[in-house]
């Protein structure tokens, strides 16, 4: 059973602002309809994660955090690789790391805590593994080629969420992946 209280550090707050700082104004100038899309998103995750209970913000610097979101990245971006992944998705890199803050708050700090109340914390990150990828044909038609990429990805995360009991992890290792993909693309 995961503890309580549930983390936020510095680090993940950190580019939680500076991702609605820095794109943001982008994305609600040029890409209203993804905006809306995601902020909805992010705004249900919240939510649910705020019902689920116990989060607090930890102001200090955490390298362990860190360590698990580059360790998580690498183990998305090495799964990219293995299936060989090639993408028809047609946004912008804005929309990209927008989209990846938006899907942690929605999938693993909403989803998966909430869910785990209910559940196992191991059904609870299949379960939101599940959601993640049916969210990802829907959203983005470029993956449904590609159908174990998101699962992957989402099972990636929500461990890391789980055995860090720290959003930070997932939410750096989501935003990486993201800005190597919108690299990728353009």
């Amino acid at each position: 059973m995961r503890p309580a209280s549930f983390r936020i550090s510095l680090v993940g707050l950190f580019i939680i602002l500076a991702v609605f700082a820095g794109v943001l104004p982008y994305v609600v100038k040029y890409e209203s309809k993804a905006f809306m899309v995601l902020t909805t998103l992010a705004m249900a995750g919240i939510s649910l994660g705020l019902l689920a209970g116990g989060v607090r913000f930890d102001l200090r610097f955490d390298p362990v955090s860190l360590a698990y979101g580059l360790l998580g990245a690498g183990v998305v971006g090495a799964s990219a690789m293995l299936l060989r992944i090639t993408s028809s998705l047609s946004v912008t890199g804005f929309v990209l790391v927008y989209s990846a803050v938006a899907e942690e708050l929605a999938f693993r700090f909403g989803v998966l805590r909430f869910a785990e109340r209910i559940m196992s914390v191991w059904f609870a990150v299949v379960f939101q593994a599940g959601l993640f990828m049916l969210y990802h044909w829907m959203v983005y038609p470029g993956y449904s080629l590609t159908a174990a990429y998101p699962l992957i990805a989402g099972l990636v995360f929500g461990w890391i969420d789980v055995y860090a009991n720290d959003l930070t992890p997932s939410l750096l290792a989501h935003v990486m992946v993201n800005v190597l993909v919108a690299i990728s693309l353009g």
